[in-house]
C-alpha cells in the first residue's frame, strides 16, 4: 500500500466516552470530519462573522454520540433547549469535543475571528 492509501484508509473516527457528573450520565462524543466542521462553522455565522455560542452549540450537536456507538443524541430540535443548560456540564463536554477534535481554546477563538 502506498502512502496516500494509507492515509486515506486512516479515517477511522476517533470516539472518547466521558462521566458528565453534572447530568449524572455517561456520554460519548467524537471527532467530526473537515466537511462537518466547515458546515458547523458556517452555520454559525451571524452576519458575516462566526457567532461563539452558535459555534459551540453546532460541534456539540454534531459530535455527542451515545456510548458505543456514532449515533447522535441530540438533533436541531434541541438547540434552543441545549442553550438553557447549565453552563459547567457543558462547557467540559465542549472542552473535551474540542480537544478530541485537535482545537484548543486559541484555534476556537481564531475561528470565531474569521
Amino acid at each position: 500500500m502506498d502512502l496516500r492509501d494509507a492515509i486515506l484508509q486512516a479515517s477511522a473516527v476517533k470516539t472518547k466516552e466521558m462521566e458528565v457528573p453534572e447530568w449524572g450520565v455517561t456520554i460519548s462524543i467524537k471527532e467530526t470530519t473537515m466537511e462537518k466542521a466547515r458546515q458547523a462553522r458556517e452555520a454559525s455565522e451571524v452576519d458575516g462573522e462566526v457567532d461563539a455560542d452558535k459555534l459551540t452549540l453546532e460541534m456539540f450537536l454534531l459530535c455527542v454520540v451515545k456510548p458505543g456507538t456514532l449515533d447522535p443524541i441530540f438533533t436541531r430540535d434541541d438547540f434552543e433547549a441545549l442553550r438553557n443548560m447549565g453552563f459547567c456540564g457543558m462547557d467540559k463536554v465542549v472542552t473535551e469535543i474540542m480537544k478530541i477534535n485537535g482545537q484548543g481554546e486559541p484555534e476556537l477563538k481564531a475561528a470565531v475571528k474569521n
